[in-house]
């Protein structure tokens, strides 16, 4: 019951609509709301491969990544710091860094500086979640019910059910206009506010809409950045994946666990499921659209 405080006033229709993004980590799979992870932004989500591993979200951007919390073999401390171009900026207590999350990298470095390790995650239904993870966890992030003080409780609970929410759900999702106007190119390949499932292979950056998928029979196979790649949609499990491809053999059949015809496919790290796509491009403005 606690998984959305309230699933209804959110616009869905059970508790099975509500969208997650999930991460598999060594202690399970994980899944996380957009609602619990608005507040904090960035939250410890076990260990991956044996590597500490958080979970960091931009609501503005709707876009969750998990990072290795490391540059440079140096431990990063990541708190939130502002938003800029509609997207997350955090910044290392360590080092006092900002750090933009769509980049991974600190804002000095620039684009040749390094990179947090990014780890597969992707988005889909709860109730696709309980289906294919049956053991899995959910976050819940009751921050309103963690202090005895009630002003205190009081004012986390309207900072993410008010100022949080507003931001987000009235100006991003019901706005033609972005939250915040520090973003003025934009590009007419699709809407604005279209959201795409996009990533990249070194520097070439594809995006796709979930429609576009669906017209290629769900799954297309596809080079990006010389690397052979496969992109699969479930519509009965509202689910986009992305796979490598390194069987030397075109992909004909592959569910979202990356089972496939070839044997089991391995996830592509750089997913970025279901963001906005004037966001998107603001940071890739050489990206390719619905490659085929």
């Amino acid at each position: 019951t606690m998984l959305y405080a309230s699933y209804e006033k959110a616009g869905f229709d059970s508790i099975d609509d509500i969208s997650v993004i999930v991460l598999e980590t060594d202690q399970g799979a994980r899944a996380y709301t957009d609602y619990y992870l608005l507040q904090p932004h960035v939250v410890n989500a076990g260990t991956v491969g044996g590597e500490d591993v958080v979970m960091t979200y931009c609501g503005l951007t709707n876009m969750g990544i998990a990072y290795s919390p490391v540059l440079d073999g140096k431990p990063l401390q990541l708190r939130v710091m502002t938003q800029l171009k509609n997207n997350l900026v955090m910044w290392d207590t360590n080092s006092g860094e900002p750090i933009q999350q769509i980049w991974g990298r600190t804002e000095r470095s620039g684009e040749s500086g390094a990179a947090m390790k990014e780890w597969p995650t992707l988005r889909m239904p709860f109730g696709t979640f309980r289906e294919l993870y049956p053991q899995g966890l959910v976050f819940v992030n009751g921050i309103e019910q963690a202090s005895d003080n009630f002003l205190v409780r009081l004012w986390d609970k309207a900072v993410r059910d008010g100022m949080m929410l507003h931001a987000v759900k009235t100006l991003q999702w019901q706005s033609e206009e972005p939250a915040f106007p520090t973003i003025t190119e934009f590009d007419d390949r699709l809407p604005k506010k279209q959201l795409v499932w996009a990533f990249n292979v070194g520097d070439d950056t594809v995006a796709y809409t979930k429609q576009f998928i669906s017209e290629q029979g769900g799954l297309i196979n596809v080079q990006v950045g010389g690397q052979p790649l496969v992109v699969f949609y479930d519509p009965a499990r509202d689910g986009v994946a992305v796979f490598y491809n390194n069987t030397g053999q075109a992909i004909h059949s592959v569910d979202l666990s990356g089972r496939s015809n070839q044997g089991q496919l391995q996830r592509l790290e750089t997913l970025k499921s279901g963001i906005f796509w004037f966001i998107w491009y603001e940071f890739n403005q050489a990206t390719d659209v619905n490659r085929v």
